[in-house]
């Protein structure tokens, strides 16, 4: 891994962190800076200028400021490039104007088959993976432009999404996790492409977040 990538993590208060943090170290090779959702200074965060950021896992939803801090203004602000995972992936989608909604059967410590399309983040895999999902909401289809679906359950449930121009990427699922056989290689993949530059300030991002829906 190259030294010029600067990783930051941004921790939601979810026990998998530390997971997602030992595998970043060592696909990195250099601990990565780890801030509090709730406790950031994105101004800070902002001239930092890291190349990459990886927002974590978390409970409850980001259509809550409590449960999602500054992670919006994260994604908006900053012009690194993002992975978003669970939590990390709704909060982006959100972030674009996306919606939430609840699952009709909540995957928590699920095993699933998902189907991806082409994407950085799948690079050198096969087109049917094995990944552990924890999550009762969801990201529902359509997606708001530029964000594109790249991965889906057997039942079409979203589980991967990207804006490339903007340098934004999701997955649902646990790529930390034991039994998510390829979760190393997604988390490479990402910190593998090239730490250029994405202003997205200039998105129009939408004024106030939409509702979730049981």
């Amino acid at each position: 891994m190259s030294p010029s990538r600067r990783v930051l993590l941004v921790d939601h208060h979810d026990s998998y962190v530390g997971n997602l943090l030992q595998l970043i170290w060592c696909e990195v090779g250099v601990r990565p800076d780890v801030v509090e959702s709730d406790a950031m200074d994105v101004v800070r965060i902002v001239e930092e200028r890291y190349s990459h950021i990886v927002l974590g896992p978390g409970p409850g939803t980001p259509l809550d400021e409590c449960d999602v801090g500054g992670t919006l203004a994260v994604v908006r602000q900053t012009r690194s490039l993002i992975l978003g995972v669970c939590f990390g992936m709704q909060a982006i989608a959100v972030s674009l104007g996306g919606g939430i909604r609840r699952l009709l059967h909540p995957a928590h410590g699920v095993t699933s088959t998902i189907g991806t399309g082409e994407s950085q983040l799948f690079r050198g895999m096969p087109t049917d993976i094995d990944v552990v999902r924890y999550h009762s909401l969801h990201v529902p289809e359509p997606l708001p432009a530029p964000l594109r679906p790249s991965a889906w359950t057997a039942d079409g449930v979203l589980m991967a999404l990207e804006a490339v121009p903007l340098g934004l990427y999701g997955v649902q699922f646990h790529p930390e996790s034991i039994g998510t056989f390829y979760g190393a290689r997604v988390v490479s993949n990402f910190l593998d492409l090239p730490p250029t530059e994405h202003d997205r300030r200039s998105v129009g991002f939408p004024t106030s977040l939409e509702t979730t829906h049981g």
